[in-house]
C-alpha cells in the first residue's frame, strides 16, 4: 500500500516467503553480502579524535558460526521479525520469522534442521551434455554452470529432467551454426515443480556465425530419464 514498505497503513501486509524471495535476491549481490555479514564498522571522524562505530543488530553473527548475515527488523505491527542467511558446505539457507518474541533460537533451531535434512545435490555437471545423441547436437551442447538443488534423501528419486532444444535446421546449413548460442533449455523437477530452468549453450569451431538460431523458435523435448550424479 505503499512505496516504502513500513507498515503505515492497515492493508499494507507480507510474508515470511516474501521476505525470503528478497533476501535471495539481495545475496547474489557482493555489496550487501559484505554490509550484511560485517559485525563492526568503523570510519574515522575528521573533526574528531574518535571514530564512528556501527554494530550489527543481528547476534547471530555471533551466536551462530554459519551464520553469513541478515536483516532484522521491528515495528508496533509487526513486532520482533528476522530474516538470516547461514551457509555449510555450500549450501545456503534462507529464515525468517515474523512477531517471534525468541527469534534467535527460531532462527538456529530451523538451521540445525535444514542442514540435518538436507544436501546440496549435484543434478547436471557443467560442460558437454552426454544425454543429447542427435545431430548436430551431439558433443556440442554444454552447461555452463553446475546445476544443483538441496534435496532430502527421499526427494532424491522425485527429481526429473527434461531438455528442450531448437528445432535444428537442415543438415546442408549445419555448417553455419554460430558458437556460443543459446539453443535451449534444461529443466529439473520436483514432484511436477520446476525448481531449476538454465540456458544450453551450443560450441561450435565456428567462432563467426552469429544470430542464425532467431530463425528457428520450435521446440522438441527430450526425456533424459536418469540418474542423479551424487
Amino acid at each position: 500500500m505503499n512505496p516504502h514498505g513500513l507498515d503505515d497503513h492497515e492493508n499494507h501486509l507480507s510474508t515470511a516467503y516474501d521476505m525470503a524471495i528478497l533476501t535471495q535476491y539481495a545475496m547474489n549481490n557482493e555489496t550487501y553480502r559484505i554490509i550484511s555479514s560485517t559485525k563492526v564498522h568503523k570510519a574515522p571522524n575528521a573533526s574528531e579524535d574518535w571514530d564512528y562505530v556501527w554494530r550489527n543488530k543481528n547476534k547471530l553473527l555471533n551466536l551462530y558460526s554459519d551464520s553469513t548475515g541478515g536483516k532484522t527488523g521491528y515495528t508496533k505491527r509487526a513486532k520482533r521479525t528476522l530474516v538470516s542467511t547461514a551457509e555449510r558446505d555450500g549450501m545456503t539457507l534462507i529464515a525468517v520469522t515474523l512477531d517471534a518474541p525468541d527469534d534467535w533460537n527460531d532462527h538456529i533451531s530451523m538451521f540445525d534442521w535444514g542442514f540435518s535434512n538436507y544436501e546440496l545435490t549435484l543434478l547436471e555437471p557443467k560442460g558437454t551434455l552426454e544425454d543429447v545423441k542427435k545431430e548436430p547436437y551431439k558433443g556440442n551442447v554444454v552447461l555452463s554452470r553446475d546445476l544443483t538443488y538441496p534435496l532430502t534423501k527421499e526427494e532424491r528419486d522425485q527429481v526429473k529432467s527434461t531438455i528442450q532444444l531448437v528445432k535444428p535446421p537442415d543438415k546442408d546449413n549445419w555448417d553455419k551454426l554460430g558458437s556460443n548460442e543459446p539453443v535451449g533449455m534444461y529443466f529439473v523437477k520436483l514432484n511436477n515443480e520446476t525448481v531449476i530452468k538454465a540456458p544450453i549453450m551450443y560450441e561450435s569451431t565456428n567462432k563467426e556465425t552469429k544470430g542464425f538460431w532467431k530463425f528457428f523458435k520450435d521446440l522438441f523435448a527430450i526425456d533424459t530419464g536418469r540418474e542423479l550424479n551424487g
